[in-house]
């Protein structure tokens, strides 16, 4: 089978996934901080930037690339509904990966795809853990990062698939070193969110 269909494939499943999870965990749910009104768009607009302005690490030879996704992320977390947030983010990142990187429909669609998987399942970890109380408890805290890291393992996974399928070498083996870039990126990014 070409890579293109296997990649187009994989989206399919990636989408797939999203939409279950979607349907199973988040439909009904709320905003936990809804008091406080956040217009979707607006979240969608950090998102864009976020995606724009990409920061590149060198580390031992490898070149690791990451956005501040998470300050977004944090934010609509607690102050949008999931269908909310999820708009924001593919929104604001469909501008970012068309208009910015200029994406060709195979990319985009499996970023988009990645980033609708990603972002379910954090709201689903966060909605799961999350205190719904209008003050900020510890554990909505933990809530926050625990999201933040599950999408920091699958969008590392999904990526290492994605390389994989498409005919380049095999991603796995640096998957360790990716998780723990990417769990590092994560936990400040998040912390400095929820100051």
């Amino acid at each position: 089978m070409p890579a293109a269909h296997r990649i187009v494939l994989f989206v399919a499943a990636l989408s797939a996934a999203a939409t279950a999870l979607f349907a199973l965990e988040l439909t009904g749910r709320t905003a936990p901080f809804a008091a406080v009104v956040l217009p979707w768009p607006l979240l969608a607009a950090g998102f864009c930037v976020a995606e724009m302005k990409v920061v590149s690490v060198h580390f031992r030879r490898e070149t690791h690339s990451f956005s501040l996704s998470e300050f977004p992320a944090v934010i609509g977390l607690f102050f949008l509904s999931p269908l909310d947030y999820l708009l924001a983010l593919l929104v604001g990142s469909a501008v970012a990966l068309v208009v910015a990187e200029r994406q060709a429909p195979v990319k985009l669609a499996f970023n988009l795809s990645n980033f609708a998987l990603t972002g379910v399942l954090s709201l689903a970890v966060f909605h799961r853990i999350v205190t719904g109380d209008p003050t900020l408890d510890p554990i909505d805290w933990v809530a926050a990062f625990t999201a933040s890291l599950a999408a920091t393992v699958v969008g590392a996974l999904t990526t290492a698939t994605v390389i994989t399928i498409s005919g380049g070498a095999p991603q796995y083996e640096k998957l360790p070193e990716m998780l723990q870039f990417g769990g590092i990126v994560a936990v400040a990014n998040t912390s400095l969110a929820l100051l």
